[in-house]
């Protein structure tokens, strides 16, 4: 029996290009909870993020928010996870080295961007619901960092595949989506969150559902037992699903018998 469902938000849950969640979705959040099935909500997104697009269901919903790096459930902190300082310094010096790529800079309350990014942060903030502050000096400031973001204005591609092999050894480092590389704490995946969850709640991964659609969700389909890719996702992320649908909430009304 499942007892708990996982899904993506951007691009899975949320098409490309659809900003809010359809209202009926947040139904379906309600009659799972009824019916005893946990909902989390994993992204790459912020937690401010994900939660005013939850708004009216945020106390029902766990969110495993910056691929893994925060956990929340009914505003309890459950785990965060850091970057040490002088690795996200590393990180950030080789990002603003890159040609072509501007660094983001993710804490528990808001994002650091350049002035730089910011025209192209502004014109999403009405899309992604991101607090974001501009800053002319990453190296000053003292929060505690949960993701850096690599953003290639023009699509991160081979460069992605570069820092990979840069940092693969120091860091968790992930492409999500066209435009971005991310770069969390080693230990830090959706997987890894998705699994500590589980251990809180005191779910099997025989009692898992998960869907998603990039590579940063693999390591989460990974951990569950029922899983679905997109069928707009590419083939080494649909290896790893045991179904595809195009629709989450269609597909998750016909496993739980919902009208």
């Amino acid at each position: 029996m499942i007892k708990l469902v996982a899904s993506d938000i951007d691009g899975t849950l949320l098409p490309h290009g659809m900003p809010r969640i359809k209202e009926t979705f947040f139904d379906v959040i309600d009659s799972l909870i009824d019916m005893g099935v946990y909902f989390a909500a994993v992204s790459g997104r912020q937690l401010p993020s994900q939660k005013m697009l939850f708004e009216k269901v945020k106390d029902k919903v766990i969110f495993i928010a910056e691929n893994g790096a925060l956990v929340e459930y009914k505003d309890e902190i459950l785990s965060e996870t850091t970057m040490s300082p002088s690795l996200a310094r590393e990180i950030i010096a080789d990002i603003q080295r890159t040609p072509g790529c501007e660094p983001i800079v993710s804490t528990k309350d808001t994002v650091y961007i350049s002035r730089f990014a910011d025209a192209f942060f502004r014109s999403r903030e009405k899309e992604i619901l991101y607090t974001t502050t501009i800053t002319d000096d990453f190296f000053s400031k003292t929060d505690k960092v949960l993701k850096i973001t690599a953003c290639k204005y023009d699509g991160i591609g081979e460069t992605a595949a570069i820092f990979y092999n840069s940092w693969k050894k120091f860091a968790s480092v992930t492409v999500s989506g066209f435009l971005y590389c991310d770069f969390m704490e080693k230990n830090v995946s959706k997987g890894n969150a998705l699994e500590m969850v589980m251990e809180h709640i005191g779910i099997r991964t025989q009692e898992c559902l998960a869907f998603g659609d990039n590579h940063n969700d693999i390591s989460m389909l990974d951990k569950a037992e029922y899983t679905f890719a997109m069928k707009h996702a590419d083939d080494e992320v649909r290896s790893h699903a045991m179904y595809e649908t195009d629709n989450v909430e269609t597909t998750i009304k016909k496993i739980f018998n919902l009208s």
